[in-house]
């Protein structure tokens, strides 16, 4: 009798026309070495003016065989061996690592990518039955290379000269501190008080970041494909209590986290999870809050999902480049939309959905966020405020594109303080620890948090006058020498590679 082949199609992000939908279907195993997907996004971009940058797919690959758990899958180095079917617009590129890779638009100016196929040879050779493979895919942005400036001239504890002005980033090059004019200061006690090395990565090289906050469903799949003793680190309570109970959040006051347990596991048998914001149906229902940006993340969590994920965590510098963008004079107390003016995003229309969106609009001057611990109590989803029309102020996306610098939840980068400047610009394996811990030696210590820090601002953070408390402020350094060691319902992440 034929054993039956399940081949699993999972997608990171969005079916949402409010955002960019990007689906990833009709996944086949063409021969024992390669397989062929179909892929397509709304509100992709390509632009060859200001900011001369693109957006961009990550594809990666996780296998689970009769003997093993999810592993990941190296795909072909071999450029002709990851083509792009039907779609002049798309191209293929690779990355020496050969992790995944980037399917990323070169020629539409602005619209939907169509369904493209996709065929792909991987370094693995497929069993011939009892296997699943997934295939996943994170929205990227392409943030170039070039100048920019740090600093606002104003924001608390923010980056600048010995005059207390904006610094430029010129280069990769080691920069050192002190108090020259041609040295980098912090208006602060917050460091660094030494030399930033060549290896730190200070957003003057091209980098790709994540379009999105880690979201809720990215999560609850990223749980599915770790062991029990690596699903038990990851989440608040133990992996084998009852269905329903909640992972991350307290059930009577969850912070619009909807992370269940979906079946509970034990060391023979890794537990299940799914969302559930709804819990008056079935989990995984269009309501269930999906897309919600994911909170009650610590930093062991953050690091631990880019590890697996093939990507890597973003430094404060380059923070402020995808936020601010290249040779752009700063607006003191700008937030990430390039103004100083904000409007709170407190009204919640599709609640829980893929589409859910606000009521609120921009003005000329003033860019929507959720901030402000009086509104909506938790994180909205994923580019709420996004649609195929919005602009930047109504988007609330920075200079390149990427969404919710400014609120929703805290970022956690990583940070200038001692600890902080050993990071090198390595990118994860793909592979944790038998915990569930990132392996990675130059990325900030998993368990201490050490050199990571908070930027951002988050649903609850307040707004006062530029210069006064204003977490959303891109250049507001005000926890910088805090460590994300705690899992709050106000902090989140996000990656680069």
């Amino acid at each position: 009798m034929k054993k039956f082949v399940l081949i699993s199609i999972l997608t990171f992000l969005f079916n949402s026309l409010f955002a960019n939908n990007l689906q990833i279907v009709d996944l086949k195993k063409i021969s024992s070495n390669e397989v062929e997907f179909t892929i397509s996004w709304n509100n992709s971009w390509f632009t060859q003016s200001a900011p001369f940058n693109y957006d961009a797919v990550w594809v990666f690959f996780k296998l689970k065989t009769q003997n093993t758990g999810y592993q990941s899958v190296r795909v072909s180095e071999n450029k002709l061996n990851i083509e792009i079917v039907n779609n002049p617009s798309l191209a293929i590129e690779q990355v020496d690592d050969a992790a995944g890779f980037f399917v990323k638009n070169v020629g539409l100016n602005s619209g939907n990518i169509a369904n493209t196929v996709i065929r792909c040879k991987i370094n693995t050779d497929l069993p011939e039955t009892n296997f699943i493979l997934k295939v996943f895919g994170i929205e990227m942005v392409y943030v170039p290379e070039g100048e920019f400036l740090v600093g606002d001239g104003i924001s608390q504890q923010s980056f600048g000269n010995n005059k207390g002005e904006p610094f430029k980033i010129t280069s990769e090059n080691s920069i050192k501190t002190g108090t020259s004019d041609v040295e980098l200061k912090e208006n602060d006690i917050y460091g660094p008080t030494y030399e930033l090395p060549a290896d730190y990565p200070k957003g003057f090289a091209a980098f790709y970041c994540m379009k999105y906050e880690i979201s809720q469903k990215q999560y609850a799949d990223f749980l599915n494909c770790l062991p029990f003793a690596a699903q038990q680190n990851r989440i608040t309570v133990s992996a084998d209590l009852p269905s329903g109970t909640f992972a991350l959040a307290q059930a009577d006051n969850n912070f619009r986290n909807g992370i269940i347990i979906l079946k509970p596991g034990n060391e023979q048998m890794p537990a299940q999870f799914a969302c559930n914001l709804d819990i008056s149906n079935e989990p995984n229902s269009e309501n269930d809050g999906e897309h919600i940006a994911c909170n009650f993340l610590n930093w062991p969590d953050v690091s631990s999902y880019l590890e697996w994920a093939c990507l890597r965590p973003l430094t404060e510098l380059e923070f402020e480049k995808a936020a601010r963008g290249a040779n752009n004079i700063p607006v003191k107390g700008e937030f990430a939309w390039g103004t100083a003016q904000i409007i709170d995003a407190n009204t919640i229309l599709n609640y829980g959905k893929a589409n859910e969106t606000i009521t609120e609009t921009a003005t000329e001057l003033a860019g929507i966020a959720n901030h402000g611990y009086l509104g909506i109590m938790g994180p909205l989803r994923c580019g709420f405020a996004t649609s195929a029309t919005s602009h930047r102020l109504q988007a609330g996306a920075s200079y390149y594109g990427v969404m919710e610098l400014s609120g929703n939840l805290w970022e956690q980068v990583v940070g200038t303080l001692p600890e902080g400047i050993q990071f090198k610009r390595i990118t994860g394996t793909g592979t944790l620890s038998s915990t569930g811990n990132h392996l990675q030696n130059y990325w900030p210590d998993w368990k201490t948090a050490g050199g990571a820090c908070y930027r951002g601002g988050s649903w609850n953070s307040g707004i006062y006058a530029p210069g006064e408390f204003r977490d959303l402020a891109i250049s507001d350094r005000f926890y910088a020498n805090l460590a994300p060691e705690l899992r709050r319902n106000t902090s989140g992440g996000r990656g680069a590679r």
